[in-house]
């Protein structure tokens, strides 16, 4: 699947507005904003991570806390920096 936003993940350290908004609009986390900014389900992200769908969405909810080994690999997995990452 081709990621329409892909071209637009600036480097370093910023985030999109448009993924702030996703956020702060939905009551996501930073996590599923980047998901769902990308246009990656969450079956696609549980492939690239090695993980079943249901720990995915563990890991992405409003309330989850991942540890930094699994934010890092989030991270790489969504093709961002792991500053993108943490709010």
């Amino acid at each position: 699947m081709k990621r329409r936003h892909a071209m637009r993940i600036p480097e370093g350290e910023a985030v999109p507005h448009d993924v702030i908004s996703l956020q702060a609009k939905n009551g996501w986390s930073l996590i599923q904003a980047w998901r769902e900014y990308l246009e990656i389900t969450q079956a696609e992200m549980a492939t690239r991570l090695e993980v079943r769908q249901t720990t995915y969405a563990n890991m992405e909810g409003p309330d989850a806390r991942p540890h930094k080994a699994a934010r890092e690999r989030i991270a790489q997995a969504l093709g961002i920096s792991l500053d993108q990452l943490d709010d």
